[in-house]
């Protein structure tokens, strides 16, 4: 099994870089084989809309720079790992530029006809044991903030269970947006253009503290859960 890993942190060895480190190496007690890209030392170009990669003659994106290799690895990898900050309850804006470059793993259309109404939803069911709070209730502030990592376990939308063959993605945030649905709504958001390069299984894990004094990304707790998820994407 190959698994392409990208940390999208701009920090050398910060919480990114620990957590995408943790989860590859629970991977690898499987026997996954685990590239690990990181996105500071790649060219990338933003995205320009041209929807060029959306004719049938396109093979993926059409610009030519060190992103368009990656988008390649995420369609022929088995398994991917995708780790990002969360900056002012968004994603980091590097990874927001990656992620908009992901818009061209899925080929059909956007001007195809759809079936008539709205795509199927599927029911998020946070990891059982893992989840402190409710997805409404907004997650306390200061010295008393929990800084264990919170593992999510939700359904992709419009894939079916039956779908073979599987494969799957990890989603790692440090930080997080302060409310749990929020970070659900951002990942399930990701995962879905993920379906473009074969994605039909997905886990969330929000790693809290973006600081690199006091983030949780390198915690024996939260490596440990890491490893945990990371061994779950070999599987």
């Amino acid at each position: 099994m190959k698994i392409i890993a990208v940390s999208t942190s701009p920090r050398k060895n910060g919480n990114g870089d620990s957590a995408v480190l943790a989860a590859a190496e629970g991977a690898k007690s499987l026997g996954a084989e685990v590239e690990i890209v990181y996105l500071r030392d790649l060219k990338m170009n933003y995205c320009t809309g041209c929807c060029l990669c959306k004719k049938d003659e396109a093979d993926g994106c059409v610009q030519r720079d060190d992103v368009t290799e990656l988008l390649k690895k995420f369609h022929a990898a088995d398994g991917i790992i995708f780790c990002a900050p969360i900056y002012m309850t968004q994603l980091a804006g590097q990874a927001k530029v990656l992620f908009d470059r992901c818009y061209s793993l899925s080929k059909p259309n956007r001007n195809r006809q759809r079936p008539a109404g709205p795509p199927p939803m599927g029911e998020r069911k946070p990891m059982e044991g893992r989840v402190e709070a409710a997805a409404s209730a907004p997650v306390v502030m200061g010295p008393e903030m929990s800084k264990t990592a919170i593992v999510y376990s939700p359904d992709l939308m419009g894939v079916s269970p039956d779908q073979q063959p599987r494969k799957k993605m990890l989603i790692i945030t440090t930080s997080n947006s302060m409310r749990a649905e929020h970070d659900l709504n951002r990942a399930e958001t990701m995962a879905v253009q993920f379906k473009g390069a074969g994605v039909t299984d997905y886990k969330l894990v929000t790693v809290p503290g973006c600081h690199p004094l006091d983030g949780g990304g390198k915690t024996e707790e939260n490596i440990e859960i890491l490893k945990e998820v990371g061994r779950w994407l070999a599987e």
